[in-house]
């Protein structure tokens, strides 16, 4: 039984598959694209519980991903306390870059539930995993490696 879903969105198979057996490895079921298009039509369908986007696909950009998963998906209050079904909040999403001077986030000094992590390619496998145990408030896996993907 997985913990939670997740929408992998990277043109760069070997990349993609290190990452993806990363997330199943701490319960997640996976789905791959290639491409902005792939990501924005499985969205229409279905909401995952993370977002882990390339920054730069051959059809568009991470942020057109994201947005699209805000208007699909927006983030709506528990109807009823306690009942984890009523309960929609905002997909958080880690961004992959291969800049790290590329779309620094400004702090505007207001929490803003939709915010995205950006981390850098290449990434070592130990910290993509804390992130994402950090940003679903999951107990983060021993990592197998240090190398850098």
């Amino acid at each position: 039984m997985s913990r939670f879903h997740a929408l992998l969105a990277d043109d760069n198979a070997l990349f993609a598959r290190l990452l993806q057996a990363s997330l199943e490895r701490m319960g997640a079921r996976v789905v791959h694209v290639r491409s902005a298009g792939e990501a924005a039509r499985w969205l229409e369908s279905r909401r995952p519980d993370l977002l882990v986007l390339d920054e730069a696909l051959p059809d568009g950009v991470a942020d057109d991903i994201w947005r699209r998963a805000r208007a699909l998906h927006p983030a709506s209050p528990r109807s009823t306390p306690g009942d984890a079904a009523s309960a929609i909040g905002p997909i958080p999403c880690i961004l992959l870059r291969d800049h790290p001077a590329l779309h620094e986030t400004p702090d505007s000094g207001v929490p803003d539930p939709w915010a995205r992590t950006w981390l850098t390619k290449p990434l070592e496998l130990g910290v993509f995993e804390q992130v994402v145990a950090q940003t679903l408030g999951l107990r983060a896996p021993m990592a197998t490696t240090a190398e850098a993907l």
